[in-house]
Formats: structure tokens, sequence, C-alpha cells
């Protein structure tokens, strides 16, 4: 065999693998994942107010799970700056979102079943903080005596609150 065949042999080889290796790709594969959030401690430590967009978007993660579209904040946003009063136009889109059939609220039955759990979730998805013990009674007991409160209400109650406007 002569050296032109061998090295022509190897160059086709050596052709062959190049090609074998440049057709490989690696996948690639995106993955997307939750920050773990830390919990405040107390509400003392939100020294920020939220802009107008910011509370409009942090409202409608927490109560829908997911971010709002643009076409939706812009829509809230104009509301919300056509209104002279803010806190009427924030009452409004509290009531509007909390009465939305694909708002993330329990049922009466959830919250009733157990009240301590429910009133824990509902501080750490809201306030990002655990309830303090007076806070934690208080709730509970206004939920235990009064038998017409909802779920939506207790909701109303934090979102309206000073509290939830900061950061």
């Amino acid at each position: 065999m002569s050296i032109f065949s061998m090295s022509f042999k190897n160059s086709i080889y050596g052709s062959l693998l190049l090609l074998v290796l440049m057709s490989c790709k690696k996948e690639i594969t995106n993955q997307y994942e939750i920050d773990d959030v830390t919990l405040y401690s107390n509400a003392s430590e939100k020294k920020n107010l939220k802009n107008n967009e910011q509370f409009i978007s942090v409202l409608y993660t927490d109560l829908f799970g997911k971010s709002i579209s643009i076409s939706e904040l812009n829509a809230l946003n104009s509301l919300y700056t056509s209104i002279g009063d803010k806190a009427v136009a924030i009452d409004l889109i509290i009531k509007s979102t909390l009465a939305n059939e694909n708002a993330i609220v329990p049922e009466k039955s959830e919250m009733k079943e157990d009240t301590d759990l429910f009133v824990n979730e509902a501080f750490k998805r809201f306030y990002i903080r655990k309830p303090s013990p007076q806070e934690k009674w208080f709730v509970v007991n206004k939920i235990d005596q009064d038998t017409s409160l909802q779920p939506v209400d207790i909701y109303y109650a934090i979102l309206t609150s000073e509290e939830y406007r900061y950061y």
C-alpha cells in the first residue's frame, strides 16, 4: 500500500470523523427556577413605597400567580392615574382584581378548616413575612367570631393596608 493511499484513507476517516463531530450539537435546555424570597421579620423593615406600576404588578402577581401583561398593566395604570383620589383608585383596582374569577382565593371552607394556616399563608403571600403573635391572634379571632367573613374579605383588608404599599 502506498503512502498516498494511506494518507488518502486517513484523510477520509479524518473528514468523516470531523463531519460527525461537527454534526453533533449539545442540546441546550433552559431551566427557570423561582428564587427563594427572604421573609421580613416585621413590617418596620419595609422602607420603600411601591410606585403605581410596582403596586399594580405585585398585586396582580400576588392574586393571579403570574406576571401581568403590558396591556393590562397600562389599562390599570390609566385607571389609577385618571382618578384624582388615589385611595379610591386603589380600592377600585383591588376590588376588581379580587372579583376576577381567575384570582387565586381559597374557599371559605379551606379558611375555616385551618384558620392559623390561612392567616400564616396570607401574611407570607402578601406581606412577605410571618404575622406577629398579636396579629395572628387578632385575625384568627376575627375569622372565628364573624361567620360572615370570606377569604376575599381578609385579602381585601390586607391589600388595602398601608403596609402592602411598601416593600
